[in-house]
């Protein structure tokens, strides 16, 4: 915006850089002596001498040198933006703390921002050489006895604000996680099911592990950092490490049973056009969440974590519940689940279950009509013959996972035929 306001040329720029020196010497008498009421009026001192009541003229033209100092500092905060990435910005933060070195910056690192940021000393030098050629932070040289001297880096005023001005800007975009699990999970057709059941339980074993230094770390701070002021701040960045880790052991196909349960009924591609039969009455139920506030984890992460059990309690338990198969669909905010159900008595009968109760008892509790969360569920029931489905090279999907799965025959070939017995 600062660009497009003023030309960018070398002479302008001296101008403004003369008018910020200027501006420096001037200012001081234009607030001390004019007290504007208007662009072209100004109110004169009792006590201001006729030299300087004279030189009202000056006004407009010192405004306007103090403008143009006002364009330099935007320009220079904007050229100090892009100049700088956010590890230089957490390197200048953590010198706020006390580190000095560059191997005391890599320790707080690793023992305290490792969770969502990483930096290595490849990172660290060039960096603070960077800072220190701008005059964010100066270098001490301490001598060693043995040893090269220690360079000790102190943070300037001119890097506090450039911190600060940082630290007041809006984050650009929510970055895009590198997961490795997930990206061989999306190729996982091509191992076998134990080979992915392998992968996810040392994910889990890795994840059990990170959790529980989380839990060390905060334990740490509680106990030893109690007074400090960014005590607090610590562990609200702890705390969102210690929960999507616990999303994460959420990963879909985590549990064994559930996984080979899946693969059982979704393997394969069935080349050509199937259909399923409608001879029976069916109950579709839909039910889901929506995550009308992501920054309240503390909401609707009870909500998200009773899925996997209730749907490995479904699949576990299908005969007896009279439960038939279902489709999940998680996007950013809903999350989706459609179920097939042999009878109204036996979803309503499921929904009054010990275990359902216990469910919707604890989420009364923790969420009740907090709106950080919203919940829905919807019932179809569909008599026989009043329901057709059509798969064109599909695995066995939804409603075909159901009912009876067959081939489309020529008395079957359109939406009409396949909507009577």
């Amino acid at each position: 915006m600062c660009k497009a306001s003023y030309p960018s040329s070398p002479v302008f720029t001296h101008c403004i850089l003369a008018g910020r020196n200027v501006c420096k010497c001037l200012s001081g008498l234009i607030y001390t002596h004019f007290t504007p009421s208007c662009t072209s009026s100004f109110k004169k001192p009792t006590t201001f001498s006729k030299k300087y009541s004279d030189s009202h003229f000056l006004f407009p033209y010192l405004s306007y040198i103090m403008y143009l100092n006002d364009i330099y500092q935007l320009d220079r905060w904007s050229q100090l933006m892009k100049e700088y990435n956010n590890t230089t910005y957490a390197i200048l933060g953590i010198l706020t703390t006390g580190c000095k070195s560059g191997y005391a910056i890599k320790q707080l690192m690793d023992q305290s921002l490792t969770h969502f940021w990483k930096i290595s000393y490849g990172q660290i030098y060039p960096t603070m050489k960077q800072l220190t050629a701008n005059e964010l932070v100066t270098v001490t040289n301490t001598q060693q006895d043995g040893k090269p001297d220690r360079k000790e880096y102190d943070l300037t005023q001119k890097g506090k604000d450039a911190l600060k001005h940082w630290l007041s800007q809006p984050i650009e975009q929510i970055p895009v996680e590198r997961n490795e699990v997930l990206l061989k999970l999306f190729f996982g057709k091509h191992q076998t099911t134990e080979q992915t059941v392998k992968l996810l339980e040392d994910y889990k074993r890795k994840l059990e592990e990170r959790l529980q230094t989380y839990h060390t770390i905060a334990h740490s701070i509680q106990t030893h950092h109690e007074s400090d002021p960014n005590a607090q701040y610590w562990l609200f960045t702890l705390d969102y490490g210690k929960r999507t880790t616990m999303l994460h052991r959420l990963v879909p196909g985590n549990d064994r049973s559930y996984l080979k349960e899946e693969t059982k009924m979704s393997k394969g591609i069935f080349s050509g056009r199937f259909t399923t039969k409608n001879e029976e009455d069916l109950v579709v139920f839909i039910i889901g969440m929506r995550i009308n506030k992501r920054w309240a984890v503390h909401k609707w992460f009870p909500v998200f974590i009773a899925m996997p059990s209730m749907i490995r309690e479904l699949y576990t338990n299908k005969e007896e519940l009279g439960f038939l198969s279902m489709e999940s669909f998680f996007g950013l905010r809903t999350t989706v689940m459609i179920q097939y159900w042999r009878s109204t008595e036996d979803l309503l009968s499921y929904a009054k279950g010990s275990n359902h109760l216990k469910a919707r008892k604890n989420f009364n509790q923790k969420v009740g009509d907090h709106t950080a969360v919203g919940i829905y569920h919807e019932t179809y029931i569909i008599k026989k013959g009043q329901y057709e489905s059509i798969y064109g090279n599909m695995p066995q999907y939804g409603l075909a996972k159901a009912m009876e799965h067959i081939p489309v025959r020529s008395d079957k070939r359109s939406a009409r035929k396949r909507l009577t017995q």
